[in-house]
């Protein structure tokens, strides 16, 4: 698929039948499935070329429409556009047992070009399990979808309780006119030192006049601390003597 993939959302072909095809042409052909995958890509993007003229297009959009018309299938809307190959596909998958090998052959061939028409008889000679795999593919996206939404919705219900119990907890700790108290006590402390640092003038004469401060505050209690060890030191001395 990823050889094929994002060539085949260009050309209208969604992931349900591109899954079907692969594996019909696998299964039927037992080429590596990366072989088939290059052989879509190489059969969506001819198409392409002729729905956009572009340079090198084995045949324009009208002669392409024009052939396609001759075995009774009519490739673009009501508008003139292309229609989208995955729609044109099923119609044609649907009616190809009503052909002739002949018509069949040359509708491949339209489709394909000459190297790869092979690869669409593969698929349309087998339609029937094409159809099944296409039904088997859509049931498994389906019940893939349907497991990851109720997941989703189980995990949204714990976060969400989580979260609840989280804002319990959180309303439980703190008391928000607590709290509003002590962010104005803490701004207003702010505050006021940083007046106190502007009214010294500022930051060298406030190192200069806390020091001072600091010394006067505590030139007693120092002292006195230093004097008491000193005298322990002492006493050590001398009961060390006496024994």
């Amino acid at each position: 698929m990823s050889k094929v993939a994002s060539t085949a959302n260009a050309m209208g072909v969604d992931v349900d039948q591109l899954n079907a095809q692969i594996a019909t042409i696998v299964a039927t052909t037992r080429q590596a499935p990366e072989s088939v995958g290059n052989a879509l890509k190489t059969i969506y993007s001819r198409i392409n070329d002729i729905s956009t003229g572009a340079e090198g297009a084995e045949v324009s959009l009208g002669n392409y429409s024009k052939q396609m018309k001759q075995v009774g299938f009519d490739v673009l809307d009501a508008n003139g556009n292309l229609r989208d190959t995955g729609e044109v596909i099923e119609e044609i998958g649907g009616k190809w047992a009503d052909l002739s090998r002949e018509q069949q052959i040359y509708l491949a061939r339209t489709m394909a070009g000459q190297r790869q028409y092979n690869n669409l008889i593969a698929l349309f000679d087998n339609w029937s399990k094409y159809s099944d795999l296409v039904n088997v593919s859509m049931d498994s996206q389906g019940t893939l979808m349907e497991k990851n939404s109720r997941y989703m919705e189980s995990l949204g219900a714990k976060m969400e309780q989580l979260g609840a119990a989280g804002e319990r907890v959180k309303s439980a700790m703190i008391n928000e006119e607590d709290l509003k108290g002590l962010v104005d006590f803490g701004t207003g402390a702010v505050n006021l030192f940083g007046s106190l640092i502007e009214s010294i003038g500022g930051s060298n004469n406030a190192i200069l006049s806390f020091g001072t401060i600091f010394a006067q505050v505590f030139k007693g209690t120092i002292t006195k601390e230093i004097d008491n060890a000193i005298t322990n030191i002492q006493n050590f001395r001398n009961n060390k003597v006496l024994k």
